[in-house]
């Protein structure tokens, strides 16, 4: 009886490392695969130039998986050209993300132009924040964030149907934390950037 406890609850560990973490809302059929805001407020940064967003981002998601790098340094290693104060495009961010090194470990980026809801949940229920680029509506410019939540619910076949998402700005001026309806960010998407070892 003893070992087939312990093997039971190898079992038990094992299946929950491969799922990652999805947590339950009360007692409803509302779910959350998310980096936990207290654990996520101590790597909010704020953009330190007009266009950093993006820098901004590459460094909250670094600094949250154990690499200090400031906006500066991630600025230069995309361009090469010191601390310029510019724009980057979803091929930037990714590069940029990209080839720095946790204990030992590379980081590896890829970018996603046309993400699901599986993989934006799949990431974070690893505790993977995500970078996210949308448009603004009605302007030609866009803006960075981290994706660091999406609530869902389960429909009658048991699938994941997403309704909202959780954000982090990181412009001075705006509230760091922001949710969106998940239509409203499905629709506003220019590209996603998964960031791993």
């Amino acid at each position: 009886m003893k070992y087939l406890l312990i093997i039971l609850l190898h079992s038990t560990m094992i299946v929950c490392s491969q799922s990652g973490n999805i947590f339950q809302i009360g007692d409803t059929n509302n779910y959350a695969a998310a980096v936990k805001s207290d654990r996520f407020n101590y790597h909010v940064a704020r953009q330190e130039s007009q266009n950093w967003c993006w820098a901004a981002c590459i460094q909250m998601v670094l600094d949250y998986q154990g690499l200090e790098v400031g906006q500066c340094e991630i600025v230069n290693n995309a361009f090469g050209q010191g601390c310029i104060d510019r724009p980057a495009d979803c091929y930037t961010i990714q590069n940029a993300a990209a080839g720095w090194r946790v204990n030992g470990y590379p980081i590896k980026a890829y970018m996603e132009h046309n993400p699901t809801a599986h993989s934006i949940i799949n990431d974070l229920a690893y505790k993977y924040p995500l970078i996210v680029g949308l448009n603004i509506p009605n302007q030609n410019i866009g803006h960075a964030y981290v994706l660091t939540a999406v609530f869902f619910q389960y429909d009658n076949y048991n699938r994941k149907i997403p309704y909202k998402v959780v954000l982090r700005d990181p412009w001075p001026s705006n509230p760091s934390r922001l949710e969106l309806d998940w239509s409203d960010f499905i629709g506003r998407i220019n590209c996603l950037t998964h960031i791993t070892f």
